[in-house]
């Protein structure tokens, strides 16, 4: 036991601590048994909401909201499925468009939900509905489309598989998320005069159908629990680390854009890191408050995907029946 409790101090020193080029959390922070005080309760269906309010790259403030059904199969086996959108305002435009559907499953080992250390599989599908294309506008006759900041989507079909495990008031969770189809759709280029940014603003990189690698992630924390265990406040930290470079497509080269083809963005690869802060509140036995903020502790070079923030702050309800 002691060895445990050694290993989490020295992976939350890890996270903190490891020196690299962050911010990107893709919402899978929130999903099953990842979020630190979900439970796989049997009998049950819940409906909540979370509304994620957010200051982005090039100080884009946008506003999300998600819906989430939740309900189990058997006492090991849970379901989530979780709809997203988001309104973005920023210096190019504002405007509001649908993001994402999740089918998210949770399966806990063993038979005993309370038990002193708990085990559980997460896994699931990211589904876009607007192929990162989202917010668009038809200006001076020519159709475009804004910088993925804007974009309530990353454009791509994904699978995710994690592991979680609680212990007492300990969690700690790791994972992958892998993109299998890159469906991105976003044809931004900088320099349009369409946006007004003159002739190449690097503070809006392309993004031109978007292709990304993988993300290797994890989310530890430790809980207090007070209030009769009806008030719970989790701090921790989460990691996400992608492992190659995003890249953007040239169909017709130019002299600002030479390389025909897929070409990579350096520093878009690598690790990004948020200290993370969750309130549980229990109003009554069906009724449940919640809020979940963030800010980076390590940013990456450079984003494209429109994940960097340099805060984040989700507040939710769920309602069991």
């Amino acid at each position: 036991m002691k060895k445990f409790n050694i290993f989490i101090i020295l992976f939350l020193i890890l996270n903190i601590s490891v020196y690299s080029q962050g911010g990107g959390d893709t919402n899978v922070s929130l999903f099953g048994s990842i979020s630190p005080n979900s439970m796989v309760d049997e009998d049950h269906f819940s409906l909540s909401s979370h509304v994620r309010v957010d200051s982005g790259k090039n100080d884009v403030f946008s506003i999300s909201p998600f819906i989430c059904l939740d309900t189990n199969i058997n006492e090991n086996l849970n379901f989530q499925l979780w709809l997203s959108s988001k309104y973005a305002s920023g210096d190019l435009t504002n405007g509001f468009s649908v993001g994402d559907v999740s089918f998210i499953g949770s399966y806990l080992f063993g038979d005993n939900n309370r038990s002193e250390i708990q085990q559980f599989l997460d896994f699931g599908l990211i589904i876009s509905l607007k192929n990162g294309r989202g917010l668009k506008e038809d200006v001076d006759e020519s159709y475009v489309t804004y910088p993925m900041e804007y974009q309530s989507s990353l454009g791509t079909l994904d699978t995710y598989l994690a592991y979680t495990l609680k212990y007492n008031a300990f969690n700690l969770s790791i994972g992958y998320q892998q993109p299998l189809i890159s469906k991105n759709q976003n044809n931004f280029f900088p320099g349009y005069e369409n946006f007004d940014l003159g002739s190449i603003n690097p503070n809006y990189p392309p993004s031109n159908e978007m292709k990304r690698s993988g993300d290797a992630f994890s989310r530890v924390g430790y809980t207090f629990k007070l209030d009769n265990d009806d008030l719970s406040l989790n701090f921790g930290s989460t990691l996400f680390y992608r492992l190659k470079n995003d890249e953007y497509f040239v169909l017709y080269p130019n002299t600002s854009y030479p390389n025909k083809g897929y070409n990579e963005v350096e520093g878009t690869n690598g690790l990004a890191i948020n200290g993370v802060f969750q309130l549980n509140y229990k109003i009554y036995e069906e009724v449940v408050i919640s809020l979940y903020a963030g800010v980076p502790l390590i940013e990456r070079e450079e984003y494209i995907d429109g994940l960097m923030r340099s805060y984040f702050i989700t507040p939710g309800f769920k309602w069991s029946f």
